[in-house]
Formats: structure tokens, C-alpha cells, sequence
């Protein structure tokens, strides 16, 4: 797993970069690693969840293909400091790939 979080902490700065600025990325921590490959892991297990929100950002063979990684950032307030992402090694090198975020509409 540590190669896995090496490369996660490679990637993570950049694929957040939008959103929060360098001091607000500063020290972050990958706090869990979870492999999502299905042999082994049960649909309703924590897994089988990430693998879900996984398949809906980039298909399910990629999916089941990826590590989630839970990761902190100690300088933003909650909730945000909280996010999840997902590794996967592919033939051009690592890439880092976030869950789809839904926006919901109200309508009156």
C-alpha cells in the first residue's frame, strides 16, 4: 500500500489546486487506503461503496481497478477537510481521479 500512497501524495496537490490554494493544501494526510478490486469484497462493504461512487466518475473497469484514498487537510474547516480520491495505475503512469459531485436543483 505505500507505493499506492506515494503516488497519491504525488498527485493530490495538483488535482486540488482548483479549489484550495497551496497553504490550504499544506500538510495534508492520506489517512486510508482501500484496495477496490471486487474479489473478496462485498457489495455493501465499505469497498463496494467506493467502488460504486468509483464506476460513476470513470466507468466500472477502471473502478475495479483503483485504490480510494481518504485523505485530510488539516488547514481547511470542516466538512471540507475531509475529501476522497481515487488512484489507479494505468500503461501512461498514475492518475488521480475525483468522484463526480451532483448537483441537485430545487424547483418551487
Amino acid at each position: 500500500m505505500s507505493q499506492v500512497s506515494r503516488n497519491a501524495e504525488a498527485l493530490i496537490p495538483h488535482a486540488f489546486s482548483r479549489e484550495m490554494n497551496r497553504a490550504q493544501r499544506k500538510g495534508f494526510v492520506v489517512t486510508e487506503v482501500v484496495w477496490l478490486a471486487p474479489g473478496g469484497t462485498p457489495a455493501k462493504s465499505r469497498a463496494g461503496a467506493l467502488r460504486q461512487v468509483a464506476a460513476r466518475s470513470c466507468g466500472k473497469a477502471t473502478a475495479e481497478a483503483s485504490w480510494a484514498v481518504a485523505i485530510t487537510f488539516p488547514y481547511i474547516p470542516l466538512p471540507t477537510a475531509q475529501q476522497e480520491a481515487f488512484v489507479v495505475r494505468t500503461s501512461r503512469g498514475w492518475r488521480l481521479y475525483r468522484p463526480l459531485t451532483y448537483v441537485v436543483r430545487y424547483t418551487r
